[in-house]
């Protein structure tokens, strides 16, 4: 993982601060697939045809993340306690997270369900140091 902080003090006790970052992720997955086919014939009319197959997929995937936000800091009750806001806007990637991507083939079209996995939102927290 690769990550860098910075924080730039604006006033006093206001700062804006940042970061990003970036790893390369291993991920192990097992994929289970079934269908039951029912076959209407007229020798046996209720046939059932049942496949199942199992199938373990490696993968490396990259993620990247970035976070920005506004803070303010300062020691308060005589000095004694140290008070911290901050709200910071977060985001993350992550490629080919959702990776139900596998081998099994409805007649001639393979399944694919790839695709990437986002996480953003708004990050309010509060810390007292005592």
């Amino acid at each position: 993982m690769f990550s860098m902080d910075t924080e730039w003090v604006v006033c006093n006790r206001f700062f804006i601060f940042g970061g990003i970052e970036a790893a390369l992720i291993y991920s192990q997955f097992d994929v289970n697939f079934s269908k039951e086919n029912v076959i209407f014939e007229p020798t046996n009319p209720f046939l059932d045809l049942y496949t199942s197959t199992t199938d373990k997929q490696e993968c490396l995937s990259p993620q990247a993340g970035m976070r920005l936000g506004l803070g303010w800091a300062d020691f308060v009750w005589c000095d004694k306690w140290f008070l911290d806001f901050r709200v910071t806007y977060e985001t993350q990637v992550f490629w080919e997270q959702n990776n139900l991507q596998n081998r099994f083939v409805q007649g001639t079209v393979p399944l694919d369900f790839s695709g990437n996995l986002y996480l953003h939102g708004l990050v309010v927290s509060a810390k007292l140091d005592f």
